[in-house]
């Protein structure tokens, strides 16, 4: 019964999606909003994704409510953009210092079905105003994340299930994609969803999907496959006007994608998963451990070493040094990990005295990993976090080889300060994992470093060459056959192309890769998203520093505060800041109330914002409001930039009641053209505000 019982959970657990989120009444009694329609619109550029996602939502019940907004966010992915229609009117959130409020409140029991649906990292937003009885509300969310690439082929996965949560059909589910990059896009498929219309056309790929009366139970997988071919680095790069920019290091951005060709040598590696099955680690996250252990240990190459080591109070392993991966010791591997149970205490520093000394007889020519799993919060052994990872760096010192120890942390109490100093000094990287994704994040990331290319390499820029500044990742990862390295920096303005060597070793020698690659002085619309995505590398490089600190020391403040102000700056969302409904600091900002905001009775009457046309446009659009009253009335159109940034005020008079139109033709309030993006327009008169949202198209 017990296996029964954790198999559901393990099920409820794994039903996380993106989907359009939930519009939650009460987190409690499992009370929410129903879904009626969803629209998405994807851009990929080679392995990078931006999604905007607009959801309605009605209140079906007999009378007015509040609710909070709730999106199951990927760990890998970042909201960059949050505005909701409600009562007739468009808000739009900001990026403001904390975290979000939790959906339950006061921390009582959420309904089981509402909190597996939104996993261990929601975004969470509380709608300020009341919804009338009958009256729709509705989301768009921007989000921006990498996503998954092996050997050519990417995936894209946009699950529509609200797993045990009900919900009617939908009325209608849109999707628009376009699929682009520096390499051709030679497949598409959407298998689930044979209506897809997919086209083909110079290396690009179109993607469009209309249907009505669509279950919340079938998700929409994308996989497509790039050419294999103009490999070695492709970089994309825009330059971005300075008054856009909020600091001083480059106008220009740049990312560089840097694959191997296929047919490098690939380096035989000596390889070692070591295994937390202490009692800290649950019934089903062994279980876990050991699906990922198995798949691993099935899928070395014929010229691997490996060892299983795995530990408790004390520490055992498969074999007493590593063996050749040969059938007869696959097998044996096999059945030593389907027996392992948990049990004991949690001693890591016994783990390591056996998994690493064992590397002391590797050759020199062959890659030296440790996949090594943990809660992290050892009890036995050495238990001071600084003795323990002083403890590891001196006996991986004492190996004389170069190791790469990359390290898992299990579950919400993880000692993240020791695993990720233990990864950062030894060329290794530190995870955070929840028990239902630790079978497929285990999987995934050894796929990845399953065929080693280049290790220990390091990053140089031709001096002769324009300067760039603020690389990322500032650790330079080891290269791997089939995955792609990704370089994203900051250029001042006149540069025009920069040129960097990629050095490493390969199969006992020193091997380096020369790159030269243009830059643009301009800006690039389809590149607009090289700004998210250097402000989220450059986070999390923060974050893995921080994450090394004791929070509580000036050091790990002062550094929370600069992840704070770069998160709010470059509006991307990280750990310490959350979608706010008001900006206190700005005053042109429209006022959000609760209640009294619903029942104003003028606000809603007296003019009615009727949005621009054409939208998109290219370069001028035309905005209309409808006044109701006859009246002599005054009203400001102020325009600003996607940053929040005042580019454009209008005035508008009116002597009666009708509608009125305002051209505004794309330029600021100096007279210069306007780069593509979304632009905001408020119109206000008096104390009375209504605001929407445009797109320039160039």
């Amino acid at each position: 019964m017990k296996k029964n019982i954790i198999s559901i959970m393990i099920l409820l657990c794994s039903l996380q999606a993106f989907a359009a989120g939930i519009m939650i009444k009460d987190a409690v009694a499992g009370e929410y909003l129903r879904l009626m329609d969803l629209s998405i619109n994807l851009q990929i550029i080679n392995q990078v994704a931006i999604t905007n996602l607009s959801a309605r939502f009605v209140n079906d019940s007999a009378d007015s409510t509040q609710c909070t907004y709730a999106f199951p966010m990927h760990e890998e992915a970042s909201a960059t953009s949050l505005s909701w229609l409600i009562n007739g009117e468009w808000h739009d959130a900001v990026i403001a210092s904390g975290t979000s409020e939790p959906v339950n409140p006061d921390g009582t029991t959420m309904y089981p079905f509402i909190d597996a649906y939104l996993g261990k990292s929601p975004m969470v937003f509380p709608i300020p105003q009341y919804l009338a009885a009958q009256d729709t509300l509705q989301i768009q969310l921007e989000y921006v994340e990498l996503l998954k690439y092996q050997d050519g082929n990417v995936t894209f996965s946009y699950p529509l299930h609200y797993g045990y949560l009900s919900n009617p059909p939908l009325e209608s589910l849109t999707m628009n994609a376009l699929i682009e990059g520096g390499r051709n896009v030679i497949s598409a498929d959407l298998p689930d969803f044979p209506s897809a219309v997919i086209t083909l056309l110079d290396g690009q790929a179109d993607l469009s999907l209309d249907l009505s009366d669509v279950e919340l139970s079938q998700n929409i997988d994308l996989n497509y496959s790039l050419a294999m071919e103009n490999l070695g680095a492709i970089t994309f790069s825009s330059f971005v006007q300075s008054e856009f920019v909020p600091d001083e290091l480059g106008d220009g951005f740049f990312l560089s994608v840097i694959e191997p060709e296929p047919s490098v040598d690939v380096m035989p590696k000596y390889f070692t998963f070591v295994m937390d099955r202490s009692i800290q680690m649950s019934e089903s996250s062994i279980q876990q451990a050991k699906i990922a252990a198995s798949y691993m240990v099935d899928n070395l190459n014929s010229s691997d070493y490996f060892n299983i080591v795995d530990f408790n109070t004390v520490a055992n392993a498969f074999a007493l040094t590593h063996v050749p991966f040969t059938q007869e010791n696959k097998n044996l591997a096999l059945s030593y990990i389907d027996n392992l149970e948990a049990s004991g205490m949690c001693n890591i520093s016994a783990a390591f005295n056996t998994a690493i000394p064992q590397f002391a007889t590797a050759p020199d020519d062959v890659a030296n990993i440790i996949v090594f799993l943990s809660k992290g919060l050892p009890n036995v052994g050495i238990t001071d976090t600084d003795a323990l990872v002083s403890h590891v760096n001196a006996i991986a010192t004492a190996t004389g080889r170069l190791l790469n120890i990359f390290c898992f942390g299990v579950g919400t109490s993880v000692n993240t300060s020791l695993l990720s100093q233990i990864a950062s000094n030894n060329g290794g990287s530190a995870t955070w994992v929840g028990i239902s994704e630790l079978s497929e994040i285990l999987i995934d990331f050894y796929a990845k470093i399953r065929n080693p290319v280049l290790l220990n390499p390091s990053l140089t820029f031709d001096p002769s060459t324009d300067p760039v500044s603020e690389v990322y990742p500032v650790s330079i990862p080891n290269l791997y056959l089939g995955n792609q390295m990704l370089l994203c920096g900051r250029y001042p303005a006149g540069s025009t192309s920069i040129g960097f060597t990629i050095e490493g070793s390969a199969l006992g020698s020193i091997m380096n890769y020369q790159f030269k690659s243009d830059l643009s002085t301009e800006a690039i619309d389809q590149n607009r998203f090289l700004m998210k995505i250097w402000a989220k590398m450059k986070i999390e490089h923060l974050m893995n520093l921080y994450d090394q600190m004791d929070p509580n020391s000036t050091e790990a403040v002062a550094l929370k505060q600069e992840i704070i102000d770069l998160s709010i700056d470059y509006g991307v969302i990280c750990k310490f800041t959350s979608f706010n409904s008001d900006d206190p600091d700005d005053p042109d900002d429209p006022p959000i109330g609760g209640e009294d905001d619903f029942d104003d009775p003028i606000s809603p009457q007296l003019f009615m914002l009727r949005g621009n046309y054409p939208n998109p446009f290219n370069p001028s659009t035309t905005i209309r409001l409808e006044q109701r009253f006859p009246n002599a009335m005054h009203y400001q159109i102020r325009i600003y930039n996607c940053r929040g940034q005042l580019v454009k005020t209008l005035m508008l008079d009116t002597t009666n009641q009708g509608l009125y139109c305002i051209e505004w033709d794309g330029r600021d309030d100096k007279g210069k053209e306007l780069p593509s993006g979304v632009y905001f327009y408020t119109i206000s008169s008096g104390s009375i505000h209504q605001t929407s949202k445009m797109l320039m198209l160039k």
